[in-house]
């Protein structure tokens, strides 16, 4: 579901062969590694939640980004899922769905591409790391869009909590965000940047005898922009070397 406040669980070089053949080794790597990010995953992933991240807390509950273990990476992750527990340390193999390809092959929550594409595009306004205030609006309104009932009922338990929930007219508030949201809208090519890691079955932890853990959504800039930037980099170290060599000569 989300984060109590509690503290369960809380305890390279390259050989010397030149700038333009190293610079080379590390496109040709990063583009092998952007091609096989881009194929879908056939098999579950391995999660690990490592961290709540260093977002705050808001009634009790710790904010995004989290940080957990994707197959061995740490990895910042966004939960949408209100309703299911999550523990540090816990592990758990997880499917692994493309945002953009969410209409024919929704996970868990099935309401279509609509809400996950307002999620995608809360979750970039997150990562912008907004201050405390608005963090804990964007968080909750994510949480929201795909549990409403839970998320009104459980803030009904805080004072102050109705009116954080109901206030539209400024930054602080989870019903502004989400008449952004709702108004909002991402290309294909963003919603590509996105993966939703739903829980499939528990590997250690709380899960073993209980429920499955929450579900993540993980941003994924494309390598492109990395990979143009690398690219530039490289050639400036080419036309370097050229200028060196003919200065010798």
């Amino acid at each position: 579901m989300y984060f109590r406040r509690v503290t369960e669980g809380l305890a390279g070089r390259f050989p010397n062969r030149g700038p333009v053949k190293v610079a080379a080794r590390v496109l040709f790597f990063l583009a092998v590694s952007a091609a096989l990010a881009a194929v879908p995953s056939a098999n579950a992933d391995t999660m690990t939640l490592t961290s709540p991240g260093n977002g705050g807390v808001a009634f009790n509950v710790y904010i995004g980004p989290y940080v957990a273990n994707i197959n061995g990476v740490s990895t910042p992750v966004i939960c949408d899922d209100f309703a299911a527990p999550s523990y540090i340390n816990e592990s758990w193999n997880a499917s692994v769905t493309n945002l953009a390809t969410v209409a024919t092959g929704a996970p868990s929550f099935n309401t279509g591409a609509g809400t996950y594409s307002e999620a995608a595009w809360l979750t970039l306004q997150l990562i912008a790391k907004p201050n405390n205030s608005e963090a804990a609006a964007i968080q909750y309104a994510i949480w929201d869009l795909f549990d409403p009932s839970g998320v009104s009922s459980y803030l009904a338990g805080f004072s102050g909590g109705a009116s954080f929930l109901n206030n539209s007219s400024n930054a602080n508030g989870i019903q502004y965000w989400l008449n952004l949201a709702s108004g909002a809208s991402l290309s294909n090519s963003q919603l590509a940047a996105f993966l939703i890691y739903t829980p499939t079955s528990c590997i250690s932890g709380p899960c073993i005898t209980g429920g499955l853990p929450q579900e993540f959504l993980v941003y994924t800039p494309e390598p492109g922009t990395a990979l143009m930037l690398l690219f530039g980099i490289a050639a400036l170290l080419w036309f370097k070397r050229r200028q060196e060599a003919s200065t010798v000569a």
